[in-house]
């Protein structure tokens, strides 16, 4: 009897991915969300908050964006739906369960964020800008700190291959001008040097707030378990072998940078609205202020506050202030150049350091993005309204130290709030010289702010009657 054939294996389908919508913002992030129509609700207006817009009909975005897909997990099979997705993108999902099993789930089909449903503005925008980050087009910086020429340009070399920029510095006793001059990713210092060994260089530089979160690697030729403890314990991250395979070397570095550009973006970044925080601000403009110094370079520091902010909390709740500020930062990234330093001074206050530009040619592009962030709707519940900001201008080589520079900023902006709010003034301009307030711009109403419309409505109406009454009388 012949033998019955096995009937084959029939080939499993090929999953098509359901359609999604896709979203442009400021950051270089292009956002896809897979989503019931629940979530989509919800989604929607946050969005738009962040200065996100829909991207109707485009089958593809510019090349530099990191594609970012956010899927519903209340879709049926959303976990298959993410295994699905190409490999080169990011997942987010969003979800209810927070048990262990859901999270075993969830690292299986290579998912990157876990957020929960329904998802909150915060959360989503620190994901958002976390993927930002991770697609930055900004190079790498290392130093090398190393008394040994030819070794150092042969790791210098490797690095470059690999798109990491690499400055060589063979005398360690000018660390600190280098570190003050520049901003690197990682320090590969050697341990054995003839001026002053690693571990208390490590130290040395550890004494400055600035470098507390620059990692630290020791590269050396030898070195025994003892030493390399003692290495970390006095600021080293890591301890590599100057005998380590050039590839395996230049891989741990990468992988050193890539997770110390995420853990600065953590400590750094002002945790509401994604900029640099006020002592990282005020670092980076000491910073470009001594290059302007020593290259008689421009570049113009704006200090930026918003007007009538804290009406705008006592009428729509700190909630509605909190996504104020938001899109106040999600416009001026979006308006800005990357090369263009924004943060968050403080409260309302935002700064911003034009790099290589005079407070002449600042002012108008800071001009021009007042009238369209006044135009811009804000929206709580049902309600709309605008909000407006003041801004001050001033000239970096102008100042002695950033102390003088950001109060010449300062000034102006108050010069600004004292001629009526909404518009620019320049800290060298002729006193009355300042751009042209926006001509109307709908404010909160308060009870407070309707009361004080009504009694000048009424003062206005007996002034006008008087005047009728003398001129009948004359």
């Amino acid at each position: 009897m012949p033998a019955r054939a096995c009937p084959s294996a029939a080939p499993k389908p090929e999953y098509r991915l359901p359609k999604s919508r896709s979203f442009l913002g400021a950051s270089r992030v292009w956002l896809h969300v897979i989503a019931s129509d629940g979530l989509m609700a919800t989604l929607q207006p946050i969005l738009r908050q962040l200065s996100y817009v829909e991207t109707l009909g485009e089958a593809s975005g510019p090349s530099d964006l990191k594609e970012v897909y956010l899927v519903d997990d209340a879709l049926p099979d959303a976990l298959e739906l993410c295994r699905a997705l190409p490999p080169s993108t990011s997942k987010i999902l969003a979800s209810k369960d927070t048990t262990f099993a859901h999270h075993r789930r969830c690292a299986d089909a290579n998912i990157d964020a876990l957020i929960a449903s329904p998802v909150g503005p915060r959360e989503l925008v620190d994901w958002i800008e976390h993927f930002d980050a991770r697609s930055s087009d900004r190079r790498a910086t290392v130093l090398i700190i190393d008394d040994d020429e030819l070794a150092a340009e042969g790791v210098a070399a490797l690095l470059t291959m690999r798109g990491i920029e690499a400055e060589i510095l063979g005398d360690p006793t000018k660390v600190f001008e280098v570190l003050d001059r520049s901003s690197f990713d990682l320090i590969l210092l050697d341990l054995e040097m003839p001026q002053v060994n690693g571990v208390d260089l490590a130290r040395m530089i550890r004494l400055n707030r600035s470098y507390l979160s620059v990692p630290i690697v020791f590269l050396s030729a030898g070195g025994d378990i003892e030493t390399q403890m003692l290495a970390r314990h006095f600021g080293g991250d890591d301890f590599i072998s100057k005998r380590t395979p050039h590839g395996q070397l230049v891989r741990l570095v990468e992988l050193r940078v890539e997770r110390a550009r995420v853990l600065r973006l953590l400590i750094e970044r002002d945790g509401l609205t994604g900029l640099v925080d006020h002592a990282r601000f005020v670092e980076r403009a000491a910073q470009e202020l001594a290059r302007c110094q020593r290259t008689a370079s421009e570049c113009s520091l704006i200090m930026i506050d918003i007007d009538h902010f804290k009406e705008i909390n006592d009428t729509w709740g700190h909630q509605t202030g909190d996504l104020v500020l938001r899109r106040l930062a999600s416009a001026l990234v979006s308006w800005l150049r990357r090369t263009d330093i924004i943060g968050r001074y403080g409260g309302e206050e935002f700064g911003v350091l034009m790099l290589d530009t005079p407070p002449e040619r600042a002012a108008p592009v800071i001009d021009s993005f007042r009238r369209h962030f006044s135009a811009l709707d804000m929206t709580s519940g049902n309600a709309t309204f605008r909000v407006t900001f003041s801004a001050g201008v001033a000239n970096a080589r102008e100042a002695g130290d950033v102390a003088s520079l950001i109060a010449a900023s300062d000034a102006a902006l108050y010069r600004a709030k004292g001629a009526g709010r909404n518009q620019i003034v320049l800290a060298n301009a002729v006193p009355g010289t300042r751009s042209e307030p926006t001509e109307t711009v709908p404010r909160a109403e308060t009870p407070k702010r309707k009361a004080k419309a009504k009694a000048l409505a009424l003062h206005k109406s007996q002034t006008t009657h008087t005047r009728q009454v003398v001129t009948e009388v004359e």
